[in-house]
């Protein structure tokens, strides 16, 4: 290479252009998502005018994957991810780390639905996401209203009590409450003053898959090998520093004198240094 190279060389602007799509799908994933506050909320569920059947999503990701956490069944596509987490989990049930390894690979499900804050109509139709907890009370609240929570014209708020986990607690998990606003039930409103925009309003809504980025099988593959080579090394790492701590707790003792035993055939054991190749080849080829 020369300077004349450097100087003649083309910049890729299909790739900036690629760039500039992610940075701004990032904001527009922040601007419509949404999660409760401290405290109690007023929202309206609303009818997801992209599949009307059900108001509520449910998606899988691999979150230990990080960016590449986007689970391929949710597009009804094999998953690399599954596959492995179930190869693992079956052919070294008996192995501890491989157990470890499976229930971190495996798929977790998360709940989404389109709402309107109150206070805060004026932002649009937001989208929470929400545990399983949160999405069977949801769906008692759905069958005990006949679906009133999610009528645009003449339909009842619901109110969130959200409460934040303890700062350093381990044990203690957010706790969210999910019940319906009777005064509203009793008298029945639109979502919004203006009935002639509700169509606007609901139109406007984001499409949920939309708000993440969809890996394809090779980037799930690769993200899987890399996290089961982090894993591989984690374990080693463990291991060298529990052998260090036992080592640096004894108790120095008078050295025994070697005895003559018979020899005998000791079974292998497993050498969490190899991980990563007995994964290999359980694995095989994830494709």
């Amino acid at each position: 290479m020369n300077i004349n190279d450097i100087m003649n060389a083309q910049i890729d602007f299909d790739k900036v252009e690629k760039e500039l799509e992610k940075i701004s799908a990032v904001a527009n994933n922040q601007k419509a998502r949404w999660k409760p506050t401290a405290g109690q909320t007023k929202i309206r569920l609303l009818p997801y005018i992209h599949r009307l059947d059900f108001p509520i999503t449910i998606l899988n990701f691999h979150y230990k994957l990080g960016k590449f956490s986007w689970c391929l069944s949710n597009e009804g596509k094999p998953c690399p991810a599954c596959d492995a987490s179930k190869k693992i989990a079956i052919e070294g049930k008996d192995n501890p780390s491989f157990a470890k390894l499976a229930k971190e690979l495996r798929a977790q499900e998360r709940w989404f639905a389109p709402v309107i804050v109150r206070g805060k109509e004026d932002e649009g139709v937001k989208i929470w996401d929400f545990s399983k907890t949160v999405y069977e009370e949801i769906l008692g609240l759905l069958k005990n209203t006949n679906g009133k929570i999610t009528n645009v014209k003449e339909g009842c708020d619901i109110i969130i009590t959200h409460t934040p986990a303890p700062k350093g607690g381990k044990s203690e998990y957010a706790k969210t409450k999910v019940e319906i606003d009777f005064q509203m039930f009793t008298k029945p409103q639109p979502v919004i003053p203006n009935i002639s925009e509700i169509m606007t309003l609901l139109e406007a809504t984001p499409k949920i898959e939309s708000l993440f980025p969809q890996s394809t099988a090779t980037d799930i593959e690769e993200a899987v090998k890399n996290f089961i080579d982090g894993h591989d090394e984690d374990e080693a790492a463990e291991e060298t520093q529990e052998s260090s701590d036992t080592i640096s707790t004894q108790q120095p003792e008078e050295a025994p004198q070697p005895k003559k035993q018979k020899s005998q055939k000791k079974e292998p054991e497993f050498d969490i240094n190899n991980l990563g190749d007995e994964l290999e080849n359980l694995l095989g080829d994830l494709n």
